[in-house]
């Protein structure tokens, strides 16, 4: 937990001009270059300048980023907060093996990414039975793709 709050950037801890000024200069495309203190310099590599501009942006929009390594793990309880699900049911889908974690002791763990990857796949499969469903809905007559949203 404490790795979570050192590892957190609170918009409201930077000014809306400073924000609004990075955001801006993250708009343009083009060669980046850092100088320290010393007068070093280097140019900023592409992927971390557009995951810089992510998180200017996210912060614009008043929300608060968190770095969390892939590796990092996470409690059952945190986990299935990410998941959107309640801790009893995460800790089923663990017992079932349909997750990897470790045992702290008696506390289960669970890596993030493992958490990140259990996501996807549900996700996909979410998506993708939606998909079927869309299928036979519109083989059986019950969707008219020319709707034109007025009342009768």
């Amino acid at each position: 937990m404490a790795l979570l709050l050192k590892n957190r950037i609170d918009p409201s801890r930077i000014s809306k001009k400073t924000l609004n000024q990075l955001a801006a200069l993250f708009t343009k495309q083009g060669c980046v270059t850092l100088i320290n203190a010393q007068g070093h310099r280097m140019k900023m590599p592409d992927e971390l300048f557009q995951q810089l501009g992510r998180m200017v942006d996210i912060l614009v929009e008043k929300r608060v980023v968190i770095f969390i390594p892939e590796d990092e793990t996470l409690t059952t309880q945190a986990a299935a907060n990410m998941l959107g699900m309640s801790r009893q049911h995460f800790v089923n889908l663990l017992e079932q093996g349909t997750i990897a974690f470790t045992k702290v002791g008696t506390h289960r763990r669970v890596k993030f990414q493992d958490a990140v990857e259990f996501r996807k796949k549900r996700d996909a499969a979410r998506r993708s039975a939606m998909n079927e469903l869309s299928d036979k809905i519109e083989k059986a007559g019950y969707y008219k793709a020319d709707y034109t949203g007025e009342c009768a």
